[in-house]
């Protein structure tokens, strides 16, 4: 069940050195230019480019940071330098630099004997580059016999050890012989570790484990299974299950809103919704009983604010049962609930009673303005609740999500603060990426038609847009995705009133003089309401937007604005540039396109690896524009840039000479992050990946696949090649209700969609460096695409020598834990059903039916073909299965096997999970009639077969249960003793008709049930703290958990007790240390909380020689963020307070204490 995704991050940048120089050459260069990657990797060899080098004995080294000592050095060749060329180098990263830290790389010049400038760097260690290749070629899953556990079961688990050696080839990873299982309850306590499960030969190990009985942590438990790979890299998942106490569910309710928009405009008048409710057994058959719908707010505050998944059904948040009481606490009347009534009430709108007929019910629900209007919500939630008529047993659907639609679409973006880059003379480009509540209004294809913007100038000088009176419309295609592009010429700057940096910086000035400055500050390009805005509308709503009016049309418009703002430091730059596009076409065809505000000017440019994998410059080379060019495309070899290990590149680009150049600036940019398609590791659709042969199940039973209990049952696996394991799951479809419609099998599509996102390493195209990117313009030269450090100014600069971290994160995918819904078989048809099958399900057999697993198969079958015997459970189980071969690969079942177990004449007992000693407990039981013509009288009987007789029930009943219906009776229990009980109830039923011979139809039930104490459960601990000695290696001692004796009051027989032993005092808080350990941040006060658990930590684990480089490097840079951020609240008498001397008078008189102690332990 993947409960959730998790992500790597790797640090990465570019870094070039610059340094300036005059050559006697026709072509003036900018100087020395050295690009290497930011992130290096010991022991392997980094490619960087460089130009101009002309200085004999010129190297690049490798500084220690606090001593400035030399500790790696390579030489540049000068020999065949060349002005117009750049060359490259293999930086050497020798294995005895110090990992997870930073490094000075400088540039040092053998002439002058001096370093001609330097730069920060990070150096990681091996393990930490391999494991971004690992976690693209190894997939670790996880799958679980069950997603919903009782006290007292055992947990079965099986992990998967995958290795993608392509798109079309997964198989189990070659080498890896054992995993590591771990299994953690509700507390986040390891309750079972096995460091060395042995994998297969197929890449599978499988393991149990066994829930204590009483009191267990109820909640969410976690699995996580984990292998080493590659020298030491470790490729790991985690997900879970639930832990409770539960009786299963015999029927599911089902909310059929496929004929509904899965939306609510507030725009509209009214609302209306119409739908059905479903309702039927766990083995197919209707339900008859009657149905109520709800339309109400969000269960849970946070939900008003949040919203995840336009329209879905909310697997995971199910209501419990009951959810809205039992049906005489209602009144019955149908209608929207009144204004003071939502004062008190959450529920928006509450139907009457729905008599369900063949299992189902329609309803009509209406919801108007002003009732939506006093929603605060986001979104509404639907649920439809079924009430059975022989048990009154009532359950709840699963909650569907309806988004209140108030702007039909909104300008998604990550950087929602950062403004992108005006810069006049210019080609201006911004992709929008449009986003939507409206469930599919980005999924479908073609174009959803055009936008209209309006283009306004923002001059220098001016409150009002220049051009305001003539406004340029520009109009843009918005692709089946919801993307756009905004593209426009940005005019030019007047040279008689804008012509220096000076100028653009310079706003003093006296009104009305001829001095007045006019240089152009930035664009505004807002969408327009109209024609084109009211049908894109009613096209992402179609069709519920077809009748709307053109108000409510226009109220669904939002307001959408993108300002390009002008940093006037660009104006530094003596010549200004930008990438129109960086792209592969296809596999074979690599370009960017420069435009440049001016002419005649030569530029460099190093296409960098984007992955972290410290491979550094892939390809490098200068390009130049004549007197008459002012725009350039630029080829880049494909097999250059291609790898096997990576997919994406960027390029970095500045200018090297012309008549522009200066030798005290540099200008430049860089291209986004784009992918390398066609290498073994690049996808560009999800689609590309599928199993290298396809499975299927089949069985030697009807077409119908209905059997009656105890039938054996013949399996086959077709599909897979000979020598393939098979490993099979059946799951009691009860189960999945009760879990809310998870399963914990291995999902087919899940698992390809992991593959692809793990070969992907997808990159945001417009990451960014904290802190560097909390400026409001767009950097010219980004910093996730490379890091600049120079003796000369560059322009929209942040000096990444300050950073801590050194680079931007990029998040590379893992393997995330999914136990997500099986695809199903349609759903079953009440005529499937029946008594002409070709397996009897009449079964007038008297034995006991005892057999009832939640789990029905956990097999491995090494043949394709296996038998079982059907249990004793009146249910449809779901059957899935994946093999695994060792040289052609793993396969998963895409669609779900269902076996339905049924009987024509059955009883099913409710009985409890628990019941207390000596209380008296009710316990229904349903007596199933499905035969066709014929009435049965039936006479039920219950008793106690428990060995010592420990159970007082009532007498036995006699009821008359008409064809294809059902009844029921009721006894009473009241248990005497402690433990589990067990009791049989039989029925036996005979024909009531007169016209033919007399017909008895037999079944019998056995069920447990728990019998807890009567009290209050306590529990006493005690704990002892002993050191051992060289001398004297043991210690006998007593631990006496009641020293004064035990309560009178204490329950008889309800004693127990457990011994832990813990080796290391601190061990249980080492388990949950990422609870510890967080980012400083707040005020004088919260950030000091923050900090201290990090010095701490540190502090402790460096001491038990149990700190990792990855944790260390992560406890320091906590460390250094939350130091740095507490000198800002320093005061000039040395003291320091929650706020700070702008906001607080006078220092703390506590505060500085515990600053002084935290700064002391952490130095």
């Amino acid at each position: 069940m993947m409960m959730g995704k998790r992500r790597r991050c790797v640090f990465l940048m570019c870094v070039a050195l610059v340094v300036t120089c005059a050559l006697n050459d026709n072509v003036v260069l900018a100087g020395v230019t050295i690009v290497c990657d930011r992130t290096f990797v010991v022991g392997r060899n980094s490619t960087c480019g460089y130009a101009g080098v002309t200085s004999a004995g010129a190297e690049i080294r490798f500084l220690d940071e606090d001593t400035k000592r030399v500790v790696a050095s390579t030489a540049i060749d000068v020999t065949n330098t060349n002005d117009e060329e750049i060359l490259e180098l293999e930086l050497g990263v020798p294995s005895s630099l110090e990992t997870g830290r930073e490094y000075e790389l400088a540039m040092y010049d053998g002439t002058a004997r001096t370093y001609a400038a330097k730069t920060k760097v990070k150096v990681v260690s091996n393990e930490s580059a391999r494991e971004s290749v690992a976690s693209a070629k190894t997939l670790v899953q996880v799958e679980t016999d069950k997603p919903v556990y009782a006290p007292g079961q055992k947990i079965k688990i099986r992990a998967l050890v995958a290795d993608i050696e392509n798109a079309a080839l997964i198989k189990q990873k070659d080498g890896a012989t054992t995993c590591v299982i771990e299994v953690k309850d509700s507390m986040e306590r390891t309750i079972f570790k096995k460091s060395d499960a042995s994998l297969d030969v197929f890449g599978v190990a499988t393991v149990e484990v066994a829930i204590e009985k009483e009191q267990p942590p109820f909640g969410w438990w976690t699995v996580k299974a984990e292998v080493e790979v590659d020298d030491g890299v470790k490729i790991s998942i985690e997900g879970g299950f639930n832990v409770e106490e539960y009786v299963l569910p015999s029927f599911d309710v089902t909310l059929d809103a496929s004929s509904m928009p899965l939306y609510a405009l507030s725009s509209k008048s009214e609302n209306v919704f119409t739908g059905r409710v479903q309702s039927s057994y766990t083995y197919g058959k209707h339900v008859e009983g009657k149905t109520k719908i709800i339309f109400k707010r969000p269960t849970s505050w946070s939900s008003n604010y949040n919203y995840v998944d336009g329209g879905g059904f909310g697997n995971d948040v199910p209501l419990m049962e009951p959810a809205f009481g039992a049906s005489e606490e209602w009144d019955g009347s149908g209608g929207s609930s009144s204004s003071s009534s939502l004062q008190t009430s959450d529920i928006l709108y509450e139907s009457s009673w729905l008599t369900l007929y063949g299992g189902s019910a329609t309803f009509v629900a209406s919801i108007s303005k002003s009732i939506l209007e006093q929603s605060w919500s986001q979104n509404l939630e639907a649920c439809a609740m079924v009430e059975e008529s022989t048990t009154k047993e009532i359950r709840n659907s699963t909650i569907l999500v309806i988004p209140i639609i108030r702007e039909a679409f909104a300008h998604q973006t990550f950087r929602s603060y950062q403004s992108p880059a005006f810069k006049p003379g210019l080609p201006m480009k911004h992709t929008i990426q449009l986003s939507s509540d409206i469930p599919g209004a980005f999924n479908g294809t073609g174009n959803l038609g055009t936008l209209d913007f309006t283009l306004s100038i923002n001059k220098m000088n001016s409150y009002s847009y220049y051009g305001d009176s003539n406004a340029q419309t520009i109009s843009a295609q918005v692709s089946s995705s919801g993307a756009l592009e905004i593209e426009f010429d940005a005019p030019a700057n007047d040279l008689s009133c804008c012509a220096s940096y000076e100028d653009e910086t310079n706003y003093n000035y006296v009104y009305g003089s001829s001095s007045q400055k006019c240089c152009l500050q930035g664009a505004n390009v807002q969408l327009v309401k109209n024609a084109a805005s009211r049908d894109f509308v009613r096209k992402i709503l179609a069709p519920a937007g077809d009748d709307m009016s053109t108000t409510e049309l226009d109220a669904l418009v939002p307001y959408l604005s993108v300002y390009f703002s002008r940093d006037t430091s660009s104006a530094k730059a003596p010549v200004e540039s930008v990438v129109i596009n960086a792209q592969c076409t296809s596999a074979e065809t690599c370009e960017f396109t420069l435009a440049s505000s001016k002419s005649n000017v030569a530029f460099a440019y190093a296409v960098v690896d984007a992955e972290g994998l410290g491979r550094g410059v892939l390809e490098s080379g200068t390009f130049s524009l004549s007197s008459t060019e002012n725009e350039k495309t630029v080829a880049m070899t494909y097999s250059n840039i291609a790898s096997t290990s990576s997919t994406h590149v960027s390029v970095a680009i500045w200018s090297v000479s012309g008549s522009v150049y200066s030798e005290t600036y540099l200008a430049g940019t860089t291209s986004d992050v784009f992918l390398v398609p066609g290498t073994s590791v690049s996808l560009e659709r999800e689609t590309e990946m599928a199993f290298p042969y396809d499975i299927t199940m089949s069985t030697n039973v009807s077409e119908t696949n209905v059997v009656s209990t105890g039938t054996d049952i013949k399996f086959t696996i077709g599909g897979a090649p000979n020598g393939a394991r098979s490993y099979i799951l059946a799951i009691d479809e009860a189960v999945v209700i009760q879990s809310g419609g998870n399963t914990s099998a291995l999902d087919a599509t899940t698992f390809l969609s992991n593959v692809y996102g793990s070969r992907t390493n997808t990159l945001h195209a417009n990451s960014e460096t904290w802190p560097c990117d909390t400026t409001y313009n767009e950097n010219d030269i980004k910093l996730d695409r490379v890091t600049i450090i120079s003796t000369y100014e560059i322009a929209n600069y942040c000096n990444p020598s300050s950073l801590d971290n050194g680079g931007v994160g990029i998040g590379i995918p893992e393997v995330a834990f999914a136990m997500d819904d099986v695809a199903s078989s349609a759903p079953v048809q009440e005529n499937m059903i029946k008594s002409g099958t070709d397996t009897d399900v009449s079964s007038s057999s008297s034995a006991v039916r005892t057999l009832f697993p939640e789990t029905w198969l956990w097999e491995t079958s090494d043949s394709g073909s296996f038998e079982a015997t059907a249990p004793d459970s009146i249910t449809t189980w779901s059957i899935t299965a994946f093999t695994s071969h060792p040289t052609q690969g793993i396969s998963i079942m895409k669609n779900a096997s269902e076996i339905i177990v049924f009987r024509e004449f059955f009883i099913s007992p409710k009985v409890p999970y628990s019941i207390t000693r000596g209380e008296t407990v009710e316990i229904v039981l349903t007596v199933f009639n499905y035969l066709k013509d014929e009435d049965l009288s039936v006479t039920i009987t219950a008793e106690d077969v428990t060995t010592n007789a420990a159970v007082q029930i009532g007498d036995s009943k006699t009821l008359t249960v008409s064809k294809n219906s059902a009844d029921s009776v009721t006894f009473d229990v009241s248990p005497t003793v402690l433990g589990s009980i067990k009791l049989r109830f039989s029925a036996s039923g005979t024909t009531t008709s007169t016209d033919s011979e007399s017909k008895e139809y037999r079944d019998a039930v056995e069920k447990s049930i728990v019998v807890n104490p009567e009290g209050v459960f306590k529990t006493t601990t005690v704990s002892k703290v002993f050191r051992r000695s060289a001398e004297d290696a043991s210690e006998t001692f007593t631990l006496n958990a009641f020293p004064n004796g035990v309560s009178a009051k204490a329950i008889k027989d309800t004693y127990s007790s457990f011994i832990t032993v813990v080796g290391d005092i601190m061990g249980p808080s080492i388990q949950n240390i990422n609870k510890f350990v967080q980012i400083p941040m707040g005020c004088g006060e919260q950030n000091l909380l923050l900090l201290a658990p990090n010095v701490y930590v540190a502090e402790y684990l460096n001491s038990a020689n149990k700190l990792t480089s990855a944790l260390k490097t992560e406890l320091s840079n906590n460390i250094i963020m939350g130091y740095s951020r507490e000198l800002t609240y320093f005061h000039p008498s040395g003291g320091v307070s929650a706020f700070g001397p702008q906001s607080d008078k006078s220092a703390s008189l506590w505060l500085p204490a515990f600053c002084s102690k935290g700064f002391a332990s952490a130095k």
